[in-house]
């Protein structure tokens, strides 16, 4: 007779979407009866990994594709006066895959601006990929991060409109730093974030989820201070540090709450493209709220830390301004879909001080 935990545990993995859908339960079933179970373990292993690696690089080629097909160079943010450190305000400072661009135009003096960026967006977009499908396995069984990147994809082709370096590289920088943060790898985290500052002045956001994460999970006051005035040090060393090299008389442009305010009063179609392209996804997302673990329902904080900065400073018509905030929604989607969704927990810092480790 099958002990409780073991009867639970065959409770807790009945079919999902997910795993109904694993193309890699093909190969599983189909393998030899005779076969013992270590065989299994790892035929299992193997093919869960393989149709990751399938799933990861076609979604890869339809979002390049879109890029090379749909995209188009704004006046107001060229490519070549990116690649140039001309470009206007805010743009200037988001120069983390400009230097991955030029790195590839130092290689290759050939390429023109726009090949030299769809290289970077090339390293970009398989970076995001795969980093999404680690932070996933935070939240699901090995055998359904598959679909993690695939709704990634579905969320992100909709965002692709005029080019910009630092889009696929923002989801790349949150899925990451949370992931780090949720293992408590610290010194790693704050590499992340200078990166992440580097490329985009969102990466301000990672700060105030650290501190909803860690609130009552830290060993003391004093060390959720500390933590977080070191943070704020980086930050603020990074962004220093872009304005002394690339001066700019402002950090971002005018006018933009006035314009959202028009857009919200006029519900203009811009404004139900834009945003209201985001809401079928949030919607699942709530449908989905009961299955979420607590620790990762403190990250939806970020959502309106989000709206409120673009409202002031962005465009409500841009679904892109929402990056940060996609790498959440799709553990929640992905929790929600789940046959064994994971209690996810903190690792438990050792106390007192501030360690590295």
């Amino acid at each position: 007779m099958p002990s409780p935990r073991h009867a639970s545990a065959h409770a807790r993995a009945g079919p999902s979407l997910v795993q109904a859908a694993r193309p890699s339960a093909l190969v599983v079933e189909s393998a030899s009866p005779a076969a013992g179970p270590v065989v299994r373990a790892a035929r299992a292993r193997l093919a869960d990994r393989l149709v990751t690696a399938t799933v990861i690089l076609a979604c890869g080629v339809v979002l390049l594709r879109t890029i090379l097909l749909h995209s188009f160079d704004g006046a107001w943010a060229p490519v070549a006066r990116a690649l140039d450190y001309t470009v206007d305000p805010p743009w200037r400072h988001r120069v983390l895959l400009v230097w991955v661009a030029n790195g590839f135009r130092a290689l290759h003096p050939a390429l023109t601006p726009f090949q030299a960026y769809f290289a970077s967006q090339v390293v970009a977009v398989f970076l995001a990929l795969g980093l999404i499908t680690r932070w996933a396995g935070r939240f699901v069984p090995r055998r359904e991060v598959w679909a993690a990147p695939a709704l990634l994809t579905l969320i992100l082709v909709q965002t692709i409109t005029y080019r910009t370096f630092y889009d696929f590289a923002i989801v790349a920088c949150y899925a990451f730093a949370l992931e780090l943060v949720f293992q408590r790898r610290l010194a790693a985290y704050f590499a992340v974030l200078a990166a992440g500052t580097l490329n985009h002045e969102i990466a301000l956001f990672l700060i105030p989820l650290f501190v909803a994460l860690y609130f009552d999970r830290a060993p003391s006051r004093a060390w959720l201070i500390g933590w977080t005035a070191l943070q704020l040090a980086v930050y603020g060393t990074v962004r220093l540090g872009l304005l002394l090299a690339l001066p700019v008389g402002s950090f971002w442009q005018g006018g933009k709450l006035a314009y959202n305010l028009g857009l919200v009063a006029g519900l203009k179609p811009a404004l139900l493209f834009g945003v209201g392209s985001l809401v079928f996804w949030l919607a699942l997302a709530m449908l989905a709220w009961p299955r979420v673990t607590p620790l990762l329902r403190r990250c939806v904080w970020l959502l309106p830390l989000i709206a409120a900065e673009v409202a002031v400073v962005g465009q409500l018509n841009e679904p892109r301004q929402f990056c940060a905030f996609f790498p959440v929604l799709v553990a929640m989607l992905i929790q929600g879909l789940s046959a064994a969704p994971v209690a996810v927990e903190i690792r438990r810092p050792a106390p007192p001080a501030l360690e590295l480790a």
